[in-house]
């Protein structure tokens, strides 16, 4: 699946990743749509984000699998 992962210096890149694996009460949702807000900027410019995160936590999407 394709995400946009911090990579450092306040640089994003559009990655493939893997799927995550479900667990018991989770669900795996098929992203449509994600915002990235101010506090994923805070985060990417003030070091709070390691290289390598995924950032985004408004979503939109559809339900594709339930654990």
């Amino acid at each position: 699946m394709r995400a946009v992962v911090y990579r450092g210096d306040e640089t994003f890149r559009v990655e493939e990743i893997p799927v995550p694996q479900i667990g018991a009460g989770e669900m795996l949702v098929n992203v449509i749509g994600c915002g990235i807000c101010s506090t994923d900027v805070v985060k990417a410019r003030y070091g709070r984000a390691k290289p390598g995160a995924v950032l985004g936590h408004e979503i939109s999407g559809e339900v594709s699998k339930v654990g």
